[in-house]
């Protein structure tokens, strides 16, 4: 391994990656399924450069999982990882077959470049990839965006609580869309809808009471108008006043007081992204823009028993979702 760093400060290492025995169990599933496939004729060698929002906690995360994953495929591939940061722009970026960004900040950098490969973003929510601006070279580019499918929310929902019959959504004008299709897709689960959009965070107090009016479910959105560090507190302690469970979008969430949680982990996002990448060097064309399929479910058994639930375990619930994804439940 070699480091430097570039002019303008970014700080760059280049890496050679072998096949090797696979170094953490957590990835072993989605390995062998990834060996299996890029053992076929046809996959070959390739240069990957990674842009990174940052080089530390939930970027760094999914940069290891990232090289971990890429460790087990068959035919070497060289990773160049970038740290984005102001002065990026102002670069050239070194030759490649795939371009990766981490985070939203890196997204944006690896737009107004317009480096000449493909792009695929990852840890960024479906809201930041829709406002990137269209590339300039009109060259492909997808990503695997934050934000977990409809049917798996409400899936959720129905499995932990089946005894809820409403769900509450607060929304901006930014996750509108999102909180749409979930109230659309609630119909199908028999669950009736009280929702909220409001401009920003000034409107939540407000907007929690009357949506939570009776008991109902919170399903909150990834929107950093509504929901960060400073609301988060003052939306789980309501909500448990109403007598209304939360389910949270981050591991983060469900430690704070969210009763249930679905998300994806960093070590997720880049054990798919490297997967994705794989397939990308193999020949295959860059699949349109999708949301993860790799995800954890969490219980804050603690507010549940507060609340008098009785829920199934983390595990429970995820098989059960599992089954349905795979059309199993009768």
């Amino acid at each position: 391994m070699t480091q430097g760093a570039t002019p303008g400060g970014c700080a760059i290492d280049s890496i050679r990656i072998a096949g090797r025995p696979l170094m953490a169990s957590v990835v072993v599933a989605a390995l062998v399924v990834c060996s299996l496939l890029l053992s076929a004729p046809g996959f070959a060698a390739g240069r990957i450069l990674v842009i990174s929002s940052s080089n530390e906690g939930i970027h760094a995360e999914t940069l290891a999982a990232l090289r971990r994953t890429l460790v087990a495929a068959p035919a070497a591939v060289d990773i160049e990882t970038r740290l984005s940061t102001a002065d990026s722009p102002a670069e050239a970026l070194p030759p490649a077959d795939l371009v990766i960004t981490i985070g939203s900040r890196a997204a944006q950098t690896a737009t107004a470049l317009d480096p000449p490969a493909p792009l695929l973003h990852v840890l960024l929510s479906q809201q930041a990839f829709a406002a990137l601006p269209a590339r300039p070279s009109m060259l492909p580019r997808t990503a695997i965006v934050l934000d977990q499918p409809v049917e798996r929310q409400l899936g959720l929902v129905r499995l932990a609580l089946p005894d809820y019959d409403r769900i509450a959504l607060i929304a901006s004008p930014d996750s509108a869309q999102l909180a749409k299709a979930i109230e659309q897709g609630a119909q199908a689960h028999a669950l009736s809808v009280s929702s909220a959009v409001i401009e920003d965070d000034r409107g939540l107090y407000t907007a929690l009471r009357t949506t939570m009016a009776e008991p109902a479910v919170l399903i909150t959105v990834p929107d950093p108008r509504i929901y960060h560090m400073h609301t988060a507190h003052n939306v789980l302690l309501t909500a448990f006043r109403l007598r209304s469970p939360v389910l949270g979008y981050s591991a983060a969430f469900v430690r704070a007081g969210a009763v249930i949680g679905l998300y994806t982990t960093p070590d997720q996002v880049g054990t798919e992204a490297a997967t994705l990448a794989l397939h990308t060097l193999a020949g295959a064309a860059l699949p349109p823009p999708a949301r993860p399929g790799l995800y954890e479910v969490e219980v804050n058994t603690t507010v549940a028993r507060s609340l008098g639930l009785d829920l199934p375990s983390a595990e429970a619930l995820h098989h059960g979702l599992k089954a349905i994804e795979a059309g199993n439940v009768p």
